[in-house]
This record gives structure tokens, sequence and C-alpha cells, in this order.
């Protein structure tokens, strides 16, 4: 496989499905694509679009971070891309990013333009599985959700792997930029909770150079 996208969600039954036949219609050569739907219930009679369906069961743990990185865990692709119910691609997105790696083989991650209020921020991460397999996780695994991207931005800007590719448009719809109804999942991956514990996460991991 070339790409492997990794896709949490706990919108069951259907809440995901919008966003897998969007990737798969803007997607050149689905062949080529693994998807990896993880849920934390059963979903026995799920079906994909993909010839390349993998189906796993974050057991309960109702944290995104988890979710993605266990699908990270269960990817064989050259290039790792977590997506969600909200994360749209742009057209001929495996033939544009294709083209913006250098090398597949090279530790990189893609900035591609998703919207939102902080351009800097990598909100979603697309990275090469050298880059994931240096540190043999998508997200940090502290986090419950919020500030783990804050935390691979720091990291991969870094490391001096960030390749810029934000001529691409990937859109993040999102209550918070009008995009997107709110609903219980939001209010959940926004709890006040997973702010404050995510914030003290990062405060320590920055003051340690993000080496524990």
């Amino acid at each position: 496989m070339i790409f492997s996208l990794l896709h949490p969600t706990i919108r069951l039954p259907e809440g995901w499905r919008a966003a897998c036949d969007e990737w798969y219609a803007a997607c050149d050569n689905p062949d080529s694509v693994e998807y990896i739907l993880c849920t934390e219930q059963p979903l026995p009679n799920a079906v994909a679009p993909w010839e390349n369906f993998v189906l796993i069961e974050n057991n309960n743990k109702h944290c995104s971070t988890a979710a993605w990185n266990k699908a990270g865990a269960a990817s064989t692709g050259q290039v790792l891309i977590t997506i969600a119910d909200d994360f749209a691609p742009c057209t001929h997105w495996d033939t544009a990013l294709l083209r913006a790696i250098p090398d597949l083989q090279g530790q990189y991650v893609i900035d591609v333009n998703m919207g939102g209020t902080r351009p800097e921020l990598l909100m979603f991460a697309l990275m090469t599985r050298p880059y994931y397999e240096r540190y043999g996780y998508v997200w940090y695994p502290e986090y419950k959700g919020m500030y783990a991207d804050d935390d691979f931005t720091a990291v991969a800007r870094r490391d001096g792997v960030v390749i810029n590719a934000r001529y691409l448009f990937f859109e993040h719809r999102h209550p918070a930029y009008g995009t997107a109804p709110d609903d219980d999942a939001y209010h959940w991956q926004n709890r006040p909770e997973a702010y404050k514990h995510g914030e003290q996460v990062f405060a320590r991991r920055k003051r340690n150079g993000f080496k524990d």
C-alpha cells in the first residue's frame, strides 16, 4: 500500500460514511490505498468502497488519540494520513501528495492548508512511514485529544521534516469555523477536561524538549 487512511469515529453507525465516500471519490488510484476504520463498538455490517478496507476496534477507550494510534499500528502504507468525519481532501489528493513528497523512504510531514484560524498548526498528520516509525505513534499517547496536534507540530518542525504543500486544500469542517453542525462528539472532544489535561502535558513536554 502507498497510503493508509486512519479514520477513528464515535458517530455510529453511519457518521463516518460521508467522509469515507468523499476520500474515495477524490482518489485517483484507490487500489493503492488502505482505509482503516477504528470504532469503539463492533460494527459487523460495515461496508466501504475501498477494496483494502480494515475494520478495527478501540476497545471502548473513548479517546481519539488512542484510536488514531491503534489505526496507525494496524497500517502498512508508505504514507499515513489521519482523517476524521469532518476532514475532506482536495481532488486527486493521492496524486497531489505523491508529487509533493520528495522520497517515500525519507522522513517527511506534509503541511497542507486545512483552513481554520491557526495556519501554522498541523491539525491532521500526513507523514511518511519512516517518520512514523521514528517515534512509533501518530500522536504522543498521553494526550486525550486536545493539544496532540500542537505537540506533533512542534516536534515535526523541530525535526526539520515539514514540507510546505499549502497550495493543497484539505478542509477541516468544524463548528468553530461555521462549516459543520455541533453535536455530542464535538462536545466530548472539546470538553474542558481534555483541554486542561492537554495543556499540562504539552507544557511539560515543551519544558523537557519533547524528550519524555
